[in-house]
């Protein structure tokens, strides 16, 4: 009889400990009760001061480690073939639309593998930047120096989601395997830019994401069959109306977006779980703020 009770005993402790992890799933669950919509990317100007000095001084610290990694010079041929030498965006505006991007992709593809291409990657600084949010990232370079920097820089990561291309942009035939597609300026003739551009607009499939941080993508987009997303996050061979709608969609979405380990919650959460991390919603011990009513 001890025994039989003693072997009760054991899943309702088991029981109990997960019931204990409940904290840990309300803080997933509370803010999807009434979801409110946050912006895909937030506007440097409306940044609070503190927040904005904390960005400035991450992109000089970056720009800092930018040189002090790209230990090589352009190779002449590829000056010659026109592209421009590896100058990186700033950080906080590469991060602001790559984050966007995922949640967006949250909208367009849940729950399936994601896969990132930096056109033009130089050292491969952004494309290791964006590991944390895709499944699988690549850079596409011309330059033949940088391109085995960057792979010498992805064999040393402790993860095997980088790898290094060297291709011509103006001749690659695979951008329509890529869900994210980002490029900044990677040809300096205008006319070559464009080349690329209709290329890559040409390959991927409709509801591929581009992002082209510069202005005169923005000018060419609707001519290439490219929709305003947020910030310069384009949505390929889609509508104006489809991409607004994939814009106040992806808003609903939550931040919780990054590639983080599993949180050691029991298995007994785990449809809360997971239905969570498809809309953003990651568990955290963190206060978060209390719910306030639509009325107050």
């Amino acid at each position: 009889m001890h025994q039989a009770w003693t072997a009760l005993g054991q899943p309702v402790n088991q029981l109990r400990l997960e019931l204990n992890k409940w904290p840990m799933v309300e803080s997933m669950l509370r803010p999807q009760i009434k979801r409110r919509r946050q912006p895909l990317i937030e506007e440097h100007d409306r940044l609070p001061p503190t927040a904005a000095s904390r960005e400035a001084v991450s992109d000089v610290l970056f720009a800092q480690l930018h040189e002090l990694l790209n230990s090589v010079n352009q190779d002449a041929g590829a000056h010659e073939h026109g592209c421009f030498p590896d100058i990186p965006l700033a950080q906080s505006l590469f991060l602001r639309e790559v984050h966007a991007a995922k949640r967006c992709l949250a909208v367009l593809k849940p729950g399936e593998r994601t896969r990132f291409l930096d056109v033009g990657c130089g050292a491969g600084l952004k494309v290791i930047s964006a590991a944390p949010y895709f499944d699988r990232c690549a850079g596409l370079e011309y330059d033949p120096g940088y391109a085995a920097l960057a792979a010498q820089l992805f064999r040393a990561l402790p993860h095997d989601r980088c790898r290094a291309i060297q291709g011509d942009a103006l001749a690659w035939e695979r951008y329509g395997d890529h869900d994210v597609i980002y490029f900044f300026r990677p040809m300096r003739d205008d006319a070559l830019l464009a080349q690329m551009e209709r290329r890559i607009a040409a390959q991927v499939p409709p509801g591929t994401l581009l992002i082209a941080p510069y202005t005169i993508f923005g000018r060419r987009a609707a001519e290439l069959g490219c929709a305003h997303v947020a910030g310069h996050v384009w949505l390929a061979g889609r509508s104006e109306a489809e991409a607004a709608r994939l814009r106040r969609e992806a808003e609903l979405i939550g931040t919780d977006v990054l590639r983080t380990g599993e949180a050691n919650i029991p298995l007994v959460w785990d449809p809360l779980v997971r239905a969570s991390r498809l809309r953003g919603y990651e568990a955290t011990l963190r206060a978060r703020p209390p719910l306030k009513d639509e009325n107050s």
